[in-house]
């Protein structure tokens, strides 16, 4: 994922991911040169996948290593199905504990 940057207040123009990696190498290079402590410069990788592959990779994102659409765009849909989830877990706990009062009052 690529999200444009803006490295100060004063610029005015996004940078694409290309122009953010120049930038990033070049503040690397320059604290390197002047600092003990080693930084490493952001690495850019791009690799085709045939179409047919997508969904068995996509799968084992997923199952393996719990990376899934739900996980990196957390959307409205995921919001509601966890609200609606803890909601009723609440809803839940709050039955059981007025059960639980209703035993404990009828039994005093």
């Amino acid at each position: 994922m690529f999200f444009p940057w803006v490295f100060s207040a004063e610029d005015t123009e996004l940078l694409t991911i290309q122009q953010y990696i120049q930038e990033d190498r070049k503040f690397v290079d320059q604290h390197n040169s002047e600092n003990e402590e080693k930084l490493v410069p952001i690495f850019l990788a791009e690799k085709r996948v045939d179409y047919n592959s997508k969904a068995l990779i996509l799968k084992e994102l997923d199952e393996k290593y719990g990376i899934s659409e739900k996980s990196i765009l957390v959307d409205c849909l995921y919001t509601r199905e966890t609200e609606t989830y803890y909601s009723q877990i609440k809803d839940h706990v709050e039955q059981k504990s007025r059960e639980l009062l209703k035993l404990v009052t009828d039994v005093n």
